[in-house]
């Protein structure tokens, strides 16, 4: 037996050991080996070696211990070399996530579509949901790795497999996180809190409905959030670009916030969207239909006969707009081939000449897109490529993309001039 000090010598020999270990919190990195790197708070990346690797998955937040590497026999080591051991989990990187199905003799296993992540996730018996090997799936971590190294998730969403019509858009979806479509009952408290606010009365928004505004979109859109109208004046036209307001409908609403970091904007998909507000919001009753009151907000501009924006003004107001008018009838009007849209030919004459006068200044002083064919799939039955259409952008989509950005610009200098981040 050793005396007490021998016991005492050990005892110090461990401490200053130790003491030579650094103990942090790290974000642990994945790659597609069996070893990972742990980043900690100030940007270093310590080797992760694979038997501690099993017991973390990308993106843990984690205690290591820094210690010196054990070096390898009959190689020779990197002075200094360091590695991270696995102290205890603070908090898990993974929650949701997709994958597809395998099967390994009688046991079934997800492979999740995630970078850095290259180990199979078991997927016990209660958890499988009737799936089967090549499905497409949403999942969820069930049980962590940290204490044995064996994790393993649910299923929560059987996505399709490779024969599902459209397979490829909800599983982009899920992939990206984003909210599922509108259901009857997720978008009943949306509507409810939309119909009780009564914007057209409130005395604080301008009243533009005494200017004719025209919208200008493809013949079969019916949620319409654009307007345009121009006019002429001494020093060059004044144009108005209005866009529809759904906050004048849901600005009291408390999960408003929420909503927003949610569904910021509608995902287009080929052959499909999911849209940011419900239909019975969007379409019954924000869209600026024609001969409507609708709220919107509008930027006034006025552009000199050079195409400088010399001021401008936000205002929320209500506004009318007068015509829905297709991009092909307007693009036949300005290119002088039709005569159809004669009713509506002060605000269009108005409109095509402070459009061309902006281009004209973009392509002098700015940056302008060089113009190349446009192309669109489209799809059969099975929501697969059936053909690819190519086209030329109209001048009539010109002049409404025109009016869009110097609508943004005028927001740009506002925020910055409001000191916005």
């Amino acid at each position: 037996m050793l005396d007490r000090n021998a016991m005492a010598q050990l005892e110090g020999l461990r401490e200053e050991l130790e003491a030579q270990n650094e103990h942090v919190d790290a974000t642990v990195k994945g790659t597609q080996h069996r070893y990972g790197f742990a980043v900690t708070d100030d940007g270093r990346e310590v080797f992760i070696p694979p038997d501690e690797m099993l017991k973390v998955l990308p993106g843990d937040k984690v205690a290591i211990c820094i210690r010196p590497a054990t070096p390898v026999k009959g190689k020779q080591d990197k002075p200094g070399r360091t590695v991270a051991e696995i102290e205890r989990l603070i908090e898990s990187g993974l929650n949701e996530f997709v994958g597809h199905i395998v099967q390994k003799g009688k046991a079934t296993f997800v492979v999740p579509d995630l970078a850095g992540l290259s180990r199979w996730l078991f997927i016990p018996p209660h958890a499988r949901n009737g799936v089967a090997p090549g499905d497409l799936v949403s999942c969820a971590l069930l049980r962590h790795p940290i204490k044995d190294g064996k994790p393993s998730a649910k299923i929560l969403k059987r996505l399709g497999d490779d024969t599902t019509p459209g397979v490829e858009n909800s599983y982009c979806a899920a992939r990206a996180g984003l909210p599922e479509h509108w259901s009857e009952k997720s978008a009943q408290p949306l509507i409810e809190a939309a119909s009780q606010c009564k914007p057209l009365e409130d005395p604080a928004r301008l009243d533009l409905t005494a200017l004719p505004f025209v919208s200008i979109d493809a013949a079969r859109t019916v949620d319409i959030d654009d307007a345009l109208h121009a006019e002429v004046t001494p020093s060059g036209w004044q144009l108005s670009v209005a866009v529809a307001d759904p906050t004048a409908y849901l600005a009291n609403l408390d999960s408003l916030p929420n909503l927003l970091a949610e569904r910021g904007t509608s995902v287009y998909f080929h052959g499909e969207v999911i849209p940011m507000l419900p239909e019975a919001v969007s379409q019954g009753l924000c869209a600026l239909a024609e001969d409507t009151p609708r709220p919107a907000l509008v930027c006034q501009m006025q552009v000199s006969e050079s195409g400088g924006i010399e001021r401008f003004e936000f205002h929320k107001a209500i506004i009318r707009s007068h015509a829905k008018l297709a991009y092909s009838a307007v693009d036949r009007y300005v290119t002088g081939n039709s005569d159809d849209l004669i009713a509506h030919a002060n605000p269009l004459e108005a409109l095509v000449q402070v459009y061309r006068t902006l281009r004209e200044r973009r392509e002098n002083y700015e940056l302008v897109m060089e113009e190349r064919r446009e192309y669109r799939w489209m799809l059969g039955e099975d929501k697969q490529i059936a053909e690819i259409d190519s086209y030329e952008k109209l001048s009539s989509q010109h002049l409404v993309e025109e009016c869009m950005i110097a609508a943004n610009k005028c927001a740009a200098k506002f925020l910055s001039d409001a000191g916005a981040p």
